[in-house]
């Protein structure tokens, strides 16, 4: 139930063709301050000078246990927009959340042997504002040397199908949800959109379905002909990998990930 109201205070995004992608407001960090204090027991402060000089339309919460710990309770309990990544001032971790109104920049650090701090910002111009609150976190000074972040290992990588080539086999419905799907058939899906996209593959896929693959599928199925809903049912896929799919513009998904910058 905890975790269904936090999804419920909306942490998610309706994606639609064309649409532009919404600015958050101060009272889009309230709700996802409280959302955090009410459901993982968390405790509402006074964000630290340096984070209010950096990102004025800030709110800030402490959380136990350290970085670490709670890194893996806001995976758990909120539907973030994407991978944490490690953040400019040492230990910290930063992500972004999308509400109704927009996104919101998220940034944990290290405080006490014991603690972190979660803040929640309102990207006032990005890229700056994430990492003017990372780089103002710097100045904080934590009782004890934060918890090294470790590297993923490397993940293997399928190679996807060429133009006219047959298709992989169709083996689940692929679509954003709550916990995120992943697993090598959506990777393969990835990777395939990538060269219909004409974009350089580099590492390609991470495997997991995110809102940016949700934004790229429904690209493609509008160049396609196809309902843009953003699932990748049978139809989708075998479109996807026949030899008469079309090459499109990735947009929407592009959008996604300039705001994120």
């Amino acid at each position: 139930m905890q975790r269904a109201a936090v999804f419920a205070f909306g942490l998610t995004l309706a994606l639609y063709s064309g649409t532009a992608l919404a600015v958050s407001t101060l009272q889009d960090a309230d709700r996802a301050a409280n959302a955090v204090v009410s459901y993982l027991n968390g405790l509402n402060v006074i964000c630290p000078f340096a984070v209010r000089d950096a990102s004025p339309l800030s709110r800030c919460v402490e959380l136990t246990p350290g970085v670490q710990g709670s890194r893996l309770r806001l995976s758990a309990a909120v539907n973030l927009y994407g991978a944490w990544s490690a953040g400019e001032s040492p230990g910290s971790l930063s992500n972004w959340i999308l509400t109704p109104g927009g996104f919101l920049s998220l940034t944990l650090a290290p405080t006490h042997p014991a603690n972190s701090l979660v803040v929640i910002s309102v990207p006032v111009a990005r890229p700056s504002a994430a990492g003017a609150v990372a780089a103002s976190l710097a100045t904080l000074k934590p009782a004890t040397s934060p918890v090294p972040v470790a590297a993923p290992p490397p993940a293997s990588r399928p190679e996807s199908a060429s133009p006219g080539s047959s298709a992989p086999v169709f083996r689940r419905t692929l679509r954003l949800g709550s916990p995120r799907m992943n697993g090598e058939d959506v990777r393969t899906l990835q990777n395939r959109l990538i060269d219909m996209s004409k974009k350089a593959r580099g590492t390609g896929g991470d495997g997991w379905y995110g809102p940016v693959t949700e934004a790229t599928v429904m690209d493609f199925q509008n160049a396609n002909g196809l309902r843009p809903t953003g699932t990748v049912d049978q139809r989708t896929w075998t479109a996807l990998f026949s030899g008469s799919a079309r090459r499109f513009g990735a947009k929407l998904a592009e959008a996604m990930v300039r705001g994120r910058r």
